[in-house]
């Protein structure tokens, strides 16, 4: 290689490195917006192609906006660079930082210069388009295999914890992750383009995450002992894949799965669903059983997220109790699950650690931050205060699951963030926004009540930790709660507006959740129904009659129940064999005529599509979506049917009259983001009275492609 091109290669890696170095500093550890726009300045130029930094590329290819995006109207190219030169000047504030390449963004300029102190900065040749980012992916990755190596090798005395970062694939967004059990790979599920897979990230053998086949919809990993194989959840069962060779393969039913963990005698221990115990099933195959029970009298729900201590013989996991203040993490012996130890409070997904220096450990999630509580060895009792491992880690308030993983040894590795990071907006058909709606937080399952005034939603006290409903004015803005329930959720209103149905767990396994109803302004529920295991109301039709909803048996199908003089009584179901189906709609008929269509999502093709059936005796069924769809709702008038298609696309269908007479789908236009942290069914938009205005959920900051930190 001449010398000229090598000192080019060299200082390319020089500064990718500090690039690496500068996007897991303190300024930029929650800035996931800032991250995303320096990494897409950086190899932009480095690749010879700064000439086209101008203001609509950065909006739409850096910042997310829409291809109708236009700077003149929206200045957020302006406003997110002079941020991000403000966490610039931060980050070289520290007077002990000595990089051997300086990272600057001249004002007045969106072209990132690279100064190389005391020594004259090397002519870069524009190097070919087909590299993109995947040299962004190398140089930080290197960084990160070398800094972790150096920690392996190096038994220095205690000091503070080294972090690094790594880059998950070109354009994918980390929803779940678990690190190896001799900390050397990360296995991560990540989506791109709404659809999640898991991807292997040798830390110290390769520069790139590795996509595993036949794992689409793919969540929550975990590994074998011997690190040969991962276990993970899709398509609602609970699979197995050979790292090196093979196929996934069903090990079980787990409509909802919440965790497991992988024993060293070859069993798996895992969470079926959101609620109940957990069961165990050989890691090769077999019968499923129930593991660990419940204490009923006391009010616990569920336990989830199983974690096994680093001696191999007792198992964690998170106990949920019908008051969220009861939570707590609990162990037991794997050869008396009966026997429990009750360790700390905690509502959250936990993990356990031993080190030189602190012994075992402890690591969950308290007040937003990831924190390491030590542990007595035989009585599992906490040692002294907490210590915090990073201030702010993403997680999902609805699983309770916080995106970190630790190898058991030495090494933790999480994604920094908040859930509190929805924002609602108002967005024409086109997707152009009008306007933003009250303040940012963890927005799920949205439904406009029936006369237009307020959304209905979930949402998360970040105080106690309680899912409830809440209720946005959509005219003023304000926020504020309609029940305080430890696992209350989707919210639907009734036809005059007046009441709201939502689902409620229970304290006991065999009602599982039951379906209530509370006056629009809070106060006491009433039961409607119990139903064994999770159930998820869609829709109440327009007579105010009828209720449908989602319940699993153990897959999901759709209900409709008869409510009368608070009696209810099953009148309707669809389960088709061997497949799933569920977010029930009803067609509007007026308010004096019952329902005669109801629209639902079912996967009986091989993926999900949207149909419409009958609700009379013929029961005659036509499918809508074309290439894929989810998310069915009504316009109110009831001409007008909405859904979101496999591409992540809002689409509009015209169903003018009853029957099967219908127009062609038409795509509207695209929602932002991965829907992974959505629950099933559940609709992440909701429409005007109109349908020509929708209201949608955007991260507000969020990156283009995710950050994973690790800490040793």
């Amino acid at each position: 290689m001449p010398q000229t091109e090598a000192r080019d290669v060299a200082f390319r890696q020089a500064v990718f490195a500090e690039l690496g170095r500068v996007l897991a500093s303190s300024p930029f550890a929650n800035a996931n917006r800032s991250s995303s726009l320096l990494q897409f300045l950086v190899t932009e130029t480095l690749e010879g192609r700064s000439e086209h930094l101008k203001e609509y590329v950065l909006g739409v290819q850096a910042l997310g906006r829409a291809e109708n995006f236009d700077p003149r109207i929206d200045p957020i190219a302006r406003v997110e660079a002079s941020r991000l030169r403000n966490k610039l000047d931060l980050c070289y504030a520290d007077p002990t930082a000595q990089p051997s390449v300086r990272i600057s963004l001249p004002k007045g300029s969106y072209v990132p210069e690279f100064a190389t102190p005391n020594k004259d900065r090397p002519r870069i040749q524009p190097a070919g388009r087909r590299r993109g980012y995947v040299v962004a992916w190398i140089a930080v990755a290197f960084v990160a295999g070398a800094v972790l190596s150096a920690v392996s090798i190096n038994r220095t005395p205690p000091r503070e914890a080294l972090r690094v970062s790594i880059l998950p694939p070109h354009d994918a967004e980390v929803n779940s992750l678990a690190v190896s059990p001799d900390g050397q790979s990360i296995a991560m599920a990540a989506s791109v383009a709404g659809t999640s897979r898991l991807y292997l990230r040798r830390i110290s053998a390769s520069f790139e995450p590795v996509l595993l086949t036949g794992t689409e919809g793919a969540a929550f990993p975990f590994w074998s002992p011997n690190g040969r194989s991962i276990a993970f959840f899709a398509g609602r069962k609970l699979k197995v894949l050979d790292v090196n060779a093979g196929e996934a393969h069903v090990l079980a039913e787990a409509p909802l799965g919440r965790g497991g963990a992988w024993t060293r005698d070859g069993e798996i221990i895992f969470a079926p669903g959101a609620l109940g115990p957990l069961v165990r099933v050989p890691a090769n195959g077999g019968k499923v059983v129930p593991f660990t029970p419940l204490n009923q009298s006391d009010g616990e729900v569920s336990h989830i997220w199983p974690a096994l201590l680093p001696d191999g013989k007792r198992l964690g996991f998170l106990a949920q109790n019908r008051d969220p203040a009861l939570d707590a993490v609990s162990v037991i012996d794997l050869n008396a699950p009966y026997k429990r130890t009750r360790v700390v409070s905690a509502n959250s997904s936990i993990a356990f650690r031993r080190s030189n220096e602190n012994g075992l450990s402890v690591l969950l999630l308290r007040d937003g931050a990831l924190v390491e509580q030590r542990l007595a060895e035989s009585r599992l009792t906490s040692i002294g205060e907490s210590k915090s491992i990073a201030r702010q880690v993403n997680f999902d308030p609805l699983d309770r699951y916080v995106l970190f993983s630790a190898s058991g040894t030495n090494s933790v590795a999480f994604v920094p963030g908040t859930p509190f990071r929805f924002r609602l907006q108002w967005v024409n058909r086109s997707g152009g926004q009008i306007d933003s709606v009250a303040e940012d937080g963890d927005y799920y399952a949205l439904k406009i009540s029936s006369d237009g005034s307020h959304l209905l939603t979930n949402r998360t006290d970040s105080r106690t930790g309680s899912t409830g409903v809440w209720s946005v004015d959509l005219v003023r803005g304000t926020v504020s709660p309609v029940t305080t329930g430890g696992v209350d959720f989707f919210p639907i209103s009734s036809p005059d507006g007046s009441e709201i149905a939502f689902a409620k767990s229970d304290g006991t396994a065999e009602r599982g959740m039951r379906l209530s109803i509370v006056p629009r302004t809070g106060g006491e529920s009433r039961v409607v129904l119990d139903v064994k295991g999770p159930v998820f109301p869609s829709d109440w039709s327009s007579d105010g009659a009828f209720l449908a909803y989602t319940g699993y048996e153990p897959l999901a199908r759709v209900t409709v129940l008869s409510i009368h003089d608070g009696a209810a009584k099953e009148t309707w179901a669809y389960s088709p064999v061997g497949h799933s189906a569920g977010g029930g709609v009803f067609k509007p008929s007026g308010s004096r005529g019952a329902p005669k269509w109801i629209a639902y999502t079912s996967d009986e093709s091989g993926r999900n599509e949207v149909y419409l059936q009958s609700l009379s005796s013929d029961r005659a069924k036509v499918q809508i979506s074309v290439s894929g769809g989810d998310r069915p709702l009504w316009r109110r008038d009831g001409k007008e049917l909405f859904f979101v298609n496999g591409l992540e696309e809002l689409c509009a269908v015209d169903l003018p009259q009853d029957g099967a007479a219908f127009g062609t789908p038409h795509a509207l236009f695209k929602l932002a983001g991965s829907q992974q942290a959505v629950p099933p069914y559940a609709l992440d938009y909701a429409a005007s009275l109109d349908g020509q205005r929708f209201l949608i959920r955007r991260e507000a900051g969020r990156a283009e492609r995710s950050v994973i930190n690790i800490t040793r």
